[in-house]
């Protein structure tokens, strides 16, 4: 079907038509993306107070000197806590045993302990909290009351005591709002509040008012929530979304941390949503200063991260001190920013950005141009005929209609774009890679060869552009969603890659009698060897791809990949230019001449990783256009350069073996 001029022209036709769709959604992403060329960055004020501590110093100090001495604009209130209330010395927390116990024994002098003693019939099982300040009182008991309900928070009589029935972790890990003292240490410095609340496990829908409440007074509408939950989920996540839209509060969506609710939230708010990257703080004082400024630029250049969420070094690593040493680290890490073009002074309320992603006719358009290429890249291996092209469409068009209308366009969004990339990689490889024997010099074979390389890489980039136009929505720019399948996309072209050319374009037809028949040919050394040798690389390759790895990185690998960013700016993907594109071109030079097509299976297998690679750039979605483009770019003209590097490296060994003998 595959040499039917017809089929092939209309092909032609309707990838050119998903090209242009696909592009027109790309530039619409590439001018929302040139807007975000800002990043801001923020710091803790509770872990700021624990380093002024550390470092012998108030925090006032501490602020103070930062402002004086850094550009950080930022400071992320938490939400106070009674312990809070403790360590401050405002507050005591008191068991009722605890009361009964001391008195027992003659401890209990104050006048306040001895007449609540007195006149109140003490509880053993309850707290008791006694509060210093009718302010701080009024505070803690309007948050209780909402946490509780009014008739289980008691105060005892004009006292600022309150009585209440609670387990003592539970009472101490309550969220109380932002009090004033906070809000005005911020402002008095000149920094901007960034709010962080955390959830209730009785979710009330007052206490959601109050919290949001608690800083209507401040300018700053951008929050941050903390622990493993979103405030409200899992039964008020509606309220929470309704309340934020309102004030037109805006929410951190913290990279690598699955809080739970964030899901339903960005799907309700997808415009109010701002990307913050944090490495956790534990995790930081085991780190150098180099490598954490490291990892905060790299997220900022190749992961559009809207907000860099910094923590202090609680122990110096060099003759500054404490205090100077973070503001040291800040000052050098705005810097680097700056220096890579990104202005981290650029104050903004969200939602603040104009985009629009691909329409349903455009969707419909690119998943009609995923059917086609499935059709197209299938005809190598099996005939169509006109009734079954037709009964092929309408079975697929119908069915994804149908998802439409029950509202799954997220699935189909997604399988479309696994479809993509696994089908563009394959035909990629097997429409450019020649058929015939080459009867050529070596340095036209070269050319000629980069010329391949060019050609395969294009169709690449034709499916990267239509992944981009699929998987536009705001929600996977974001990352709350993303793109599912990156194992699978791996994978499956590697097989089918092999498959093709183990079998060769002339018996392709009959795959399954060949198949049959090499099950019961006798087991080759050779053959067995290599098959084992391309699954253990590509395990490992599978296994350390990705944010998180199994097998440990090198010292000397990280340095190297360390040098490449800073050479290039972009780190270049080592797999691409140091393993794929070298064994694409190398199979395309020496195929019939040094390499038999009986083994040019196993070479196009290893080489089809830089075109997987690339098409898996594109598939991280919250990666700016011009990074992954840039990257891209830079991987095939470094493999093109690696592979004539290894020529002359050939040529080299083989002319010492020769004069040795």
């Amino acid at each position: 079907m595959n040499n039917n001029k017809v089929f092939r022209y209309y092909f032609y036709i309707i990838l050119f038509l998903g090209l242009l769709i696909g592009l027109s959604i790309s530039i619409r992403r590439y001018h929302y993306e040139l807007e975000k060329q800002s990043v801001e960055i923020a710091a803790s004020l509770r872990e700021l107070k624990q380093c002024s501590i550390y470092a012998g110093v108030s925090i006032d100090t501490f602020l103070e000197k930062l402002q004086k001495q850094s550009t950080l604009s930022k400071i992320v209130i938490e939400e106070d806590t009674l312990q809070d209330y403790i360590e401050n010395g405002q507050i005591t927390l008191l068991k009722g045993s605890e009361i009964m116990n001391m008195y027992r024994v003659g401890h209990v002098n104050r006048t306040v302990l001895y007449r609540l003693y007195k006149n109140v019939q003490i509880k053993p099982d309850y707290f008791y909290i006694l509060v210093d300040r009718k302010k701080d009182f009024n505070h803690i008991q309007d948050y209780l009351e909402a946490e509780f309900g009014k008739k289980n928070v008691s105060q005892i009589q004009s006292y600022n005591i309150l009585e209440i029935l609670d387990t003592k972790e539970d009472l101490l890990s309550i969220g109380l709002g932002i009090s004033n003292e906070k809000k005005e240490l911020i402002e008095k410095y000149g920094f901007e509040p960034i709010i962080r609340l955390r959830n209730s496990s009785r979710l009330k829908e007052e206490i959601i008012k109050l919290k949001l409440m608690g800083f209507s007074d401040l300018s700053s509408r951008l929050v941050i929530f903390e622990g493993d939950e979103l405030l409200g989920y899992p039964t008020q996540m509606g309220l929470l979304a309704n309340k934020l839209r309102d004030k037109q509060i805006s929410f951190g969506i913290i990279e690598f941390f699955n809080q739970r609710g964030m899901n339903t939230l960005v799907h309700e708010l997808p415009h109010n949503a701002f990307r913050v990257h944090s490495i956790d703080f534990e995790e930081m004082q085991s780190m150098s200063a180099e490598k954490v400024l490291n990892r905060y630029v790299r997220a900022a250049k190749e992961r559009s991260i809207d907000l860099l969420f910094i923590h202090p070094f609680i122990e110096k690593q060099n003759n500054l001190t404490v205090i100077d040493f973070n503001i040291a680290f800040i000052n050098k890490l705005i810097a680097t920013l700056e220096t890579n073009g990104y202005s981290t002074h650029y104050s903004h309320q969200y939602p603040k950005k104009t985009y629009t992603p691909a329409t349903f006719l455009e969707r419909m358009a690119l998943v009609f141009v995923a059917l086609t290429t499935v059709l197209f890249t299938i005809s190598f291996f099996h005939y169509f005929s006109i009734i079954k092209i037709m009964t092929f469409y309408m079975i697929t068009m119908g069915s994804v209609y149908m998802m439409e209308v029950l509202g799954h366009s997220l699935i189909i969004n997604k399988l479309t774009a696994l479809i993509i990339a696994i089908i563009f990689p394959t035909l990629a490889i097997i429409t450019q890679f020649p058929q015939n024997k080459l009867n050529h010099n070596m340095l036209i074979r070269f050319t000629y060869g980069c010329m391949y390389l060019i050609r395969s890489l294009g169709i690449c980039l034709l499916g990267a552009i239509l992944i981009v136009g699929i998987l536009s929505d705001i929600i996977f720019l974001t990352g709350i969603e993303r793109f599912a399948g990156i194992k699978i996309s791996f994978i499956i072209p590697l097989v089918l890659i092999g498959l093709f050319f183990y079998l060769r374009p002339n018996r392709i037809q009959s795959t399954f009698f060949v198949l049959k028949r090499l099950y019961y040919a006798p087991v080759r050394t050779a053959g067995l060897m290599s098959i084992f040798a391309v699954i253990i690389f590509l395990i490992i390759l599978i296994v350390r791809s990705g944010n998180f790895f199994i097998f440990p990185r090198f010292a000397l690998e990280e340095q190297f990949r360390q040098l490449l960013e800073t050479i290039f700016f972009v780190r270049p993907r080592t797999k691409e230019f140091l393993i794929g594109y070298p064994f694409l071109l190398m199979a395309f030079m020496y195929v019939d001449e040094k390499i038999s097509r009986m083994w040019i299976w196993f070479f196009n297998i290893l080489g089809s990783i830089s075109l997987i690679s690339v098409i898996n750039s594109f598939c991280h979605l919250h990666t700016p256009l011009q990074v992954s483009l840039y990257r891209t770019v830079l991987g095939i003209l470094l493999g093109i350069a690696c592979t004539f590097i290894y020529l002359l490296g050939y040529k080299a060994i083989t002319r010492v073996f020769k004069l040795k003998h």
